[in-house]
């Protein structure tokens, strides 16, 4: 927390207050190990760029700077987990088609099966009156 205070150029006590006055859980913020996720991080600093944005248009300064570079780094880590989450749909997907093509191969052998099945011994089919032409 104390690191985005500082990239943001804010106290972490600024923070506090402004993510209660936005109704916002910290702990919603969080990843399982406790830290501040990457999305934690582009929430806080969203809360910020709202009043950066005034400031940006007068004058750039040093805060506009120090905004933008967090804004980076929450977009890179963001590019991160979702490169991460890619390759494991990706995984998945192919995980998905080996098991359609095994089941696809399973149900092509059952139909052979059942057709070999039906056309044995019964090349020759006869119809319903065929016991009266046999006479």
């Amino acid at each position: 927390m104390t690191g985005i205070a500082r990239d943001l150029n804010v106290s972490t006590m600024t923070i506090y207050r402004r993510l209660k006055r936005e109704n916002i859980n910290l702990d919603d913020l969080r990843d399982k190990n406790g830290e501040i996720s990457a999305h934690g991080a582009s929430v806080i600093a969203s809360l910020f760029d709202a009043t950066g944005e005034q400031d940006a248009q007068t004058s750039e300064t040093p805060a506009d700077n120090v905004s933008q570079a967090v804004e980076i780094a929450v977009l890179r880590e963001r590019v991160t987990a979702l490169s991460d989450r890619l390759a494991a749909v990706c995984d998945e997907r192919d995980r998905l088609r080996e098991q359609v093509d095994r089941l696809t191969g399973l149900l092509e052998a059952e139909q052979r099966q059942r057709q070999q099945l039906l056309t044995d011994g019964n090349q020759q089919r006869r119809g319903l009156f065929a016991w009266l032409r046999r006479r």
